[in-house]
């Protein structure tokens, strides 16, 4: 399984913010349903572990088990279901800042005169 770190915006707030180490992808997948899809911010893959499923199951729902959605539904349990079910090992959208092509400068100091001018 991925492991992250990041920094945790509460309720999405950059007022609140607490750096997070030893992130599960299941975990983070439940801070950005709990907190907001930007709530995790900065975040970096910094390897990769077993896990096992039934025991991040348990540590998951110890804690964050009481959240619910606007509707009063568990959030844990509508995001992975029962207890059959292997949880998610990797983000499906987790791109790696360092390997993130390099974006060129576009405007030249010719073409910024010309533009001024």
């Amino acid at each position: 399984m991925d492991i992250f770190s990041g920094k945790l915006r509460l309720s999405g707030s950059i007022l609140n913010e607490l750096s997070k180490i030893g992130m599960t992808a299941p975990e983070v997948i439940l801070l950005r349903t709990i907190h907001g899809a930007d709530a995790v911010c900065e975040l970096r893959r910094t390897g990769t572990k077993m896990v096992n499923h039934a025991a991040e199951r348990e540590r998951l729902a110890d804690a964050y088990g009481e959240a619910t959605n606007g509707d009063g539904a568990n959030i844990y349990r509508e995001l992975f279901g029962g207890q059959h079910l292997e949880l998610p090992t990797k983000l499906i959208d987790y791109q790696d800042p360092e390997t993130l092509p390099v974006v060129e400068n576009i405007v030249t100091e010719d073409t910024l005169n010309s533009i001024l001018a």
